[in-house]
């Protein structure tokens, strides 16, 4: 694995931000906003892949400087304060495509010799959960096809 592996990840985030939001928009306020009392609704999952980009650009950046960061992500905590059921959807979407566009952005500048560098991602203070970089990179992408699929059904 190497820079290949980035240019790779590079590609799919930049063809689902090319196709996502060609994808969502005949979805219609009504099913963006329906909320089943224990679920996410279709708005607040969009808003969930914003939260992720959020601390996961803090992740990428900090990897390249500091040793194992550890950067914890508590999502339902993250969804209700962010209060997504609330926001528009055209500005969520405008928030997750730039946020995106910026992960793209530092992936392809992502110096070679930090591609194995460890990231600690675990809700625990005390425990220790740790990927690499280009570990992080699958997990985004795979993160965000589990939640489009969500939205798209």
């Amino acid at each position: 694995m190497g820079k290949e592996y980035v240019t790779k990840h590079i590609a799919a985030l930049n063809n689902i931000l090319e196709a996502f939001p060609k994808q969502i928009k005949v979805i219609s306020e009504e099913e963006w906003s329906y909320k089943e009392t224990s679920k996410w609704s279709k708005k607040e999952i969009l808003g969930h892949l914003v939260d992720s980009a959020l601390n996961n650009l803090q992740r990428y950046i900090r990897v390249q400087y500091q040793e194992v960061p550890h950067i914890a992500y508590h999502q339902n905590e993250w969804v209700a304060a962010q209060n997504w059921q609330e926001v528009s959807v055209a500005e969520i979407v405008t928030l997750w495509k730039s946020l995106n566009t910026q992960i793209a952005h530092v992936w392809s500048s992502f110096p070679e010799e930090k591609l194995e560098a460890s990231i600690n991602v675990s809700k625990d203070l005390e425990k220790e959960e740790i990927y690499t970089f280009q570990e992080m990179l699958d997990d985004y992408i795979g993160h965000f096809n589990h939640h489009a699929k969500q939205i798209l059904e």
